[in-house]
């Protein structure tokens, strides 16, 4: 039988490739070419593979600062059980006393805390003097990007109970900063406020924490794509059978 091969420009294939599959085809029966043709007919229409899903890139929250101004301790243990419970709710958190905080990076803060006592007439503790006439200050910055809350301790019995607290309160808010939480002004007996408004800042806390992209899909396999043939009625191909 004769073969009648189509013009080349109509070959999806090139000679090489023609003839290495004229060869492996040469001794096979009809039988085995109808096999053979479907089985290219499989390979070439295999179902798509399922999409994988793939978690999205976790939009990161910014860190929390808890400055701590103490003057017999207590504050300092509110401030650090506070930062127990941030960790505790997976947040990123950092404790500093007053009196080594860096006063000019507050205006890189994004979320502030500060935990202050109240000495004196009205005075803040002695490790925050510096950062409390930095901020009432003229050097003292916009805080526009702020968000902060306190947690003032004092004496009930003295004129100027929680000045310190107030202070910083409202010095904050002046330079632009959101408040979290209004202030809470704790007596003496300070314990259940502060556990109160420790929960009440982790919720807030953890209410601003960005919620994760949708889950992106990604193809882990072949995707169908569409074939024409060069092959019609009027441009058969034509291959000699054994």
């Amino acid at each position: 039988m004769t073969t009648q091969v189509p013009p080349s420009a109509l070959l999806p294939l090139n000679p090489e490739q023609l003839a290495r599959l004229q060869a492996a085809t040469t001794d096979l029966t009809p039988t085995q070419l109808a096999w053979v043709s479907g089985y290219f007919w499989g390979v070439l229409n295999q179902q798509p593979a399922a999409l994988a899903e793939t978690p999205a890139p976790a939009a990161e929250m910014p860190g929390i600062t808890i400055i701590s101004a103490s003057q017999t301790g207590n504050a300092r243990r509110v401030a650090e059980a506070l930062r127990d419970d941030l960790l505790a709710a997976k947040l990123n958190v950092k404790l500093v006393n007053a009196g080594d905080y860096k006063f000019k990076q507050i205006a890189s803060e994004k979320l502030l805390i500060v935990v202050t006592s109240t000495q004196g007439e009205g005075e803040p503790p002695e490790e925050a003097v510096a950062l409390h006439k930095f901020l009432f200050s003229k050097k003292a910055p916009k805080l526009e990007n702020t968000a902060f809350a306190v947690f003032s301790l004092g004496d009930s019995s003295y004129e100027f109970f929680c000045q310190s607290g107030k202070d910083f309160d409202s010095k904050l808010a002046e330079l632009g900063g959101e408040r979290l939480l209004d202030r809470v002004d704790a007596d003496v007996e300070y314990q259940t406020a502060a556990s109160e408004w420790r929960a009440r800042v982790v919720d807030a806390l953890k209410s601003r924490a960005p919620v994760a992209a949708p889950s992106q899909s990604v193809a882990t396999g072949a995707v169908n794509e569409i074939h024409t043939s060069p092959y019609s009625k009027d441009a058969p191909l034509v291959a000699s059978l054994s």
